[in-house]
């Protein structure tokens, strides 16, 4: 029962509703429900594990989250003051709490399974719940328009954001615990940087620096620093 819930929290539940969320709201939205997830499990933690973080676990998660602000907003306030929120980030934030209660789950994963059984169980099972809703979306949604970058676009989402980053992710919740491993989140913005400057020609300027700064700042608070 157990194999059941955590593939519909995570392959079935996340995936959809971010991918959902995602196609109506805008990156800066996203990244910023996005980076709500720490605080949440955090949270919810402490309500069903009974699990109360620390001090330097708060004040690490708080400290990051400024590093994530100063990039998404390229330190401009107003950026900031100026967003509008849509029903698409409501279907984000939705995610991120199913993602929560995913990570603390994890806790129940049976133990006789290894990373690479646990992950197939779970896609059988996201597969098996998302299956019908498909062959149900499929009635009136356009045809798909196949082509080689769609191909490309399914093998990318298939190996990196599916199979590797939820074998990584499991793995970091086994040894770190979903506390500290829900503030590495805040690194998915400063690797959208970082792949911006790379591929994209962006110059690395000094709020990039900054905010570099704050979210490792911010982590070594909360898992390295909080072992002392």
């Amino acid at each position: 029962m157990s194999l059941f819930i955590l593939g519909g929290l995570s392959v079935a539940g996340f995936n959809t509703l971010a991918y959902i969320g995602l196609q109506s709201t805008t990156a800066v939205n996203g990244t910023l429900m996005q980076s709500t997830m720490p605080i949440m499990i955090l949270c919810l933690s402490a309500l069903f594990l009974r699990e109360m973080a620390t001090l330097k676990q708060w004040l690490g998660v708080v400290v990051s989250l400024g590093g994530v602000l100063l990039l998404i907003s390229r330190a401009k306030l107003e950026l900031l003051l100026t967003l509008e929120f849509n029903t698409g980030d409501l279907w984000i934030i939705t995610a991120m709490l199913v993602w929560g209660v995913y990570s603390i789950g994890l806790r129940w994963k049976p133990v006789g399974l290894t990373q690479f059984e646990f992950l197939q169980v779970t896609l059988i099972v996201g597969v098996f719940i998302l299956y019908p809703l498909a062959l149900w979306e499929q009635q009136s949604a356009p045809a798909i328009q196949w082509s080689n970058e769609l191909y490309m676009l399914i093998a990318y989402l298939a190996v990196f954001p599916s199979i590797l980053a939820y074998l990584f992710w499991n793995y970091g919740v086994e040894k770190l615990g979903a506390q500290k491993s829900g503030l590495f989140i805040h690194l998915v913005p400063l690797w959208g940087m970082i792949l911006s400057v790379t591929f994209l020609g962006e110059q690395v300027q000094a709020f990039h620096l900054a905010g570099m700064a704050l979210i490792f700042v911010g982590i070594y608070l909360a898992v390295i620093a909080d072992r002392a």
